[in-house]
C-alpha cells in the first residue's frame, strides 16, 4: 500500500459559510490518485446517517451526477433520509438501511452486504466513516472504493484520505468532494439543493389557508429542537424575539409563526408554545405527516429560526432565508454555505453554552436578513 500526498485547494470556511483556505489530507491507495476520472456506470454512495448529514452529501451526488449523466446512481440512506432524497434529479435510487439499529448487526449486515454484491457496482464511495459503511463498500467487491481511512477497515478501500477531522478545519460539504477527487472527478457544485414538487407546493398553500394563514402573512417558521438539549436554545428568546418583531409598524398584524415539530420534538415545541402565548404571538403549531410536508411548509415561510440541526440544513437547501444558532457544535464544519443565512453563536470562541447567547443578537440577526430579503426583492423586481 503506498502513500501519497495529496494537497487540495478547496474554498474553506469564513464565519458564516464557506471563505478560502486550503484543506490538507494525506490520501493512502492502493493505486495513486487517478489521472483522469474513471467510466463508470453504476455508482453507490453510502450515507447511513442523519439528515445534515445527508444534505451535506447533496453537492457530491450532483457532482457524480454532473460526471456521469447516464450512470445508475444509487444511496445508501438511513429511514430518515429516503423522503429527503425523493425527487432529487441526482438519485436514480436511494436504498434504505438503518445500520444504528436491527440493520447495523452482524447477520443483517452480512445479508445487506450480499445483496449489495449483486448489485455489480463499478464504484462505492462511503461519506461516513464507521467501520459498518466500510465493510459494506467492501463487501461490493467494487473496483473503485472509496472512502476514509480512520476506522477499521479502512485497510479494504482502493482509495482512502486519511488525517481525519480535527473541530474547526474544513466544512462537511469539502469533506464529500474530496472523495471525488482521488478518481479525478469534477466537483461542480457546492450548494446543497433539495426538490419539492408542484402538488407539495399547492398541498402546503392548502395546510396554510386550512390553518387561517394568508398569503400576505409574514410566516416564520421556528424549529426549536435539536440532537441534544444542549443545541436548543431557549424557547422564550425565540419568543421574545419574534414579539419584538410583531411590534414593527410593517409587520403588526401580518406576524405568524409556524412551530416545527419532529418526532423527538414535543417537549422544545411545548415550551415555545407557551412561550409565544406569554409574548402574545400568534402560532400554528406545524405536527407534519412526514418530512416532505415539512419541507413544504419550510418552503413557504419567509424565514426560519433553527438551532444547528437537520431542519436548519433543510430550510438553507430549499433557499429559505434562515438564522442558525450554534452552541457545541463545529459551526466551521457544519453553518450552511450561502448568503441567505445567519449565524449566531457566543462571542467567546471557547464558550459553548448556548445559554450565553443574548436574545438581542437573534434579533439583530433576523432583522439583518430581513433587510437582506428586502434588498434582494426590490433588486429582482
Amino acid at each position: 500500500m503506498r502513500t501519497i500526498g495529496v494537497l487540495l485547494w478547496k474554498p474553506g470556511i469564513s464565519e458564516n459559510g464557506i471563505g478560502n483556505k486550503p484543506l490538507r489530507f494525506q490520501a493512502r491507495t492502493l493505486r495513486e490518485k487517478e489521472a483522469a476520472a474513471p467510466p463508470l456506470h453504476r455508482i453507490l454512495c453510502l450515507r447511513p446517517d442523519g439528515i445534515g448529514d445527508m444534505v451535506c452529501c447533496l453537492p457530491a451526488l450532483e457532482s457524480l451526477r454532473a460526471a456521469y449523466p447516464a450512470a445508475h446512481l444509487a444511496v445508501l440512506a438511513g429511514p430518515r433520509n429516503e423522503e429527503l432524497l425523493r425527487e432529487h434529479p441526482a438519485v436514480d435510487r436511494t436504498l434504505v438501511a438503518d445500520l444504528r439499529g436491527r440493520d447495523g448487526t452482524p447477520w443483517p449486515l452480512w445479508r445487506l452486504g450480499r445483496r449489495l454484491r449483486r448489485e455489480r457496482f463499478d464504484a462505492v464511495f462511503a461519506f461516513r466513516t464507521e467501520t459498518r459503511t466500510h465493510y459494506l463498500a467492501w463487501a461490493t467487491q467494487a473496483p473503485y472504493r472509496v472512502g476514509y481511512a480512520d476506522k477499521p477497515m479502512g485497510r479494504w478501500l482502493t482509495h482512502a484520505l486519511t488525517g481525519g477531522h480535527r473541530r474547526g478545519t474544513f466544512h462537511e460539504i469539502e469533506r464529500n468532494l474530496a472523495l471525488l477527487e482521488l478518481l479525478a472527478i469534477p466537483t461542480t457544485r457546492r450548494q446543497p439543493r433539495l426538490f419539492l414538487t408542484t402538488a407539495e407546493r399547492l398541498e402546503a398553500r392548502q395546510w396554510l389557508r386550512e390553518h387561517e394563514i394568508a398569503e400576505e402573512d409574514f410566516l416564520i417558521g421556528i424549529h426549536p429542537g435539536a440532537s441534544t438539549p444542549d443545541r436548543c436554545y431557549p424557547e422564550e428568546r425565540y419568543a421574545w424575539t419574534v414579539a419584538r418583531l410583531q411590534e414593527r409598524e410593517a409587520l403588526k398584524g401580518r406576524l405568524v409563526v409556524l412551530a416545527f415539530e419532529g418526532p423527538a420534538d414535543q417537549a422544545p415545541v411545548e415550551r415555545l408554545i407557551q412561550a409565544l402565548k406569554a409574548e402574545g404571538v400568534p402560532y400554528r403549531r406545524a405536527r407534519t405527516g412526514g418530512l416532505r410536508q415539512m419541507m413544504a411548509l419550510m418552503a413557504a415561510c419567509r424565514l426560519v429560526l433553527a438551532n444547528d440541526s437537520g431542519p436548519m440544513h433543510v430550510a438553507a437547501a430549499l433557499e429559505v432565508p434562515f438564522v442558525a444558532v450554534f452552541g457545541p457544535g463545529d459551526h466551521l464544519r457544519w453553518m450552511p454555505p450561502g448568503e441567505h443565512g445567519r449565524m449566531v453563536r457566543p462571542v467567546d470562541p471557547q464558550e459553548r453554552d448556548l445559554r450565553t447567547i443574548p436574545a438581542t443578537r437573534i434579533l439583530e440577526a433576523v432583522e439583518e436578513l430581513i433587510l437582506w430579503i428586502k434588498d434582494r426583492s426590490e433588486s429582482s423586481s
